[in-house]
């Protein structure tokens, strides 16, 4: 109870910012993980008011400057203090870390003996703790972004030799060999695959005409436009198709539910997302926009059973084809 009376007594003869201030230091303390015994507000005033007479105080400023020389790469550095009479050699390096951190507050760096006032202990305190936060967040930043792009060459290079594989060579080339690479040789096969076919082997491009800056924009919110929208509606098919196959278990002869476990085997490959995306409709042929009516002999004869009725498994699938092209159609008349 008297410790808590101190610590209000204290707090009340400070001025609101440097009360304010006390509150920030004991947050930060906690948001970098300090465990140590300046998590008390009554500590902190404490350590603020002895300075280098507190062991707290030097033990906590050193471990801030040690990481952030680290993380930072700083020249500039400050020796543990050796008690108050190493004060001067103390002021006179955190002037120089304060200087190489471009310090803002003009009362810690516009004198040596800045540190030798009680507020400027605990402002130096505080800016410490924020540039060390700041200083973590960045190099977490800079970790995030190496490995997503680590992450993204791997998975480009990934799509290339399987590209490669499908010219039949399948000996992936070195893991040193730059995507750049591996791509020039793809072109190379290419090139040598178009020049021994027939000209008739392959149907002339939907999209035949480069597109500008403004259209590969329009094309891309479409993209979009659509794929929120035919997600919405694969997901409503695919809860009715789940439903559809649950209502046949409803009925008390059927203990033993065959159809759902069949069903279930392709729920499982069904997702909400639509797979298509600008890369097809720009790789799409001008006999795409052809759909076979689904009454036709040529599809039929895939469907029909022996009482002329679909199989429930196979109907499903067709459905989904059919929406896919539908999908496929609306975007290329769009585009158009």
């Amino acid at each position: 109870i008297l410790s808590k009376a101190q610590t209000i007594v204290q707090l009340a003869m400070m001025t609101s910012p440097q009360s304010a201030l006390v509150n920030d230091v004991v947050d930060s303390l906690t948001a970098i993980g300090y465990t140590g015994e300046l998590l008390d507000l009554a500590a902190v005033i404490t350590a603020v008011k002895d300075g280098l007479a507190s062991p707290n105080f030097c033990e906590v400023v050193m471990q801030l400057c040690e990481e952030l020389k680290a993380l930072n790469k700083m020249e500039e550095s400050v020796s543990a203090p050796q008690g108050i009479d190493d004060q001067d050699t103390f002021n006179l390096e955190m002037k120089g870390f304060l200087q190489e951190l471009q310090c803002p507050y003009s009362a810690l760096t516009k004198s040596i003996d800045a540190l030798s006032h009680q507020d400027n202990r605990l402002l130096l305190l505080n800016y410490l703790l924020s540039e060390l936060q700041v200083a973590r967040l960045l190099m977490e930043e800079e970790n995030e972004d190496v490995s997503g792009a680590k992450d993204g060459t791997s998975t480009v290079k990934e799509h290339l030799c399987t590209i490669l594989h499908c010219y039949g060579i399948t000996t992936p080339p070195p893991s040193n060999t730059p995507p750049r690479k591996v791509l020039e040789k793809i072109i190379g096969k290419t090139k040598q695959a178009l020049s021994q076919a027939t000209e008739d082997h392959m149907s002339k491009p939907l999209i035949s005409k480069p597109l500008s800056i403004d259209q590969w924009g329009n094309l891309e919110r479409i993209n979009d436009m659509l794929t929120r929208e035919y997600s919405n509606r694969r997901a409503m098919l695919i809860m009715r198709a789940q439903l559809t196959g649950q209502s046949f278990g409803w009925s008390d002869r059927s203990k033993d539910n065959k159809l759902a476990q069949v069903l279930q085997k392709h729920h499982r490959l069904l997702t909400k997302d639509s797979p298509v995306s600008i890369a097809r409709v720009l790789a799409a042929r001008a006999d795409f926009t052809t759909i076979e009516p689904a009454s036709r002999g040529v599809v039929r004869q895939n469907t029909q059973s022996s009482i002329n009725k679909v199989n429930t498994s196979v109907g499903l699938y067709l459905l989904y084809d059919f929406l896919f092209m539908k999908y496929s159609t609306c975007r290329t008349s769009v585009i158009r």
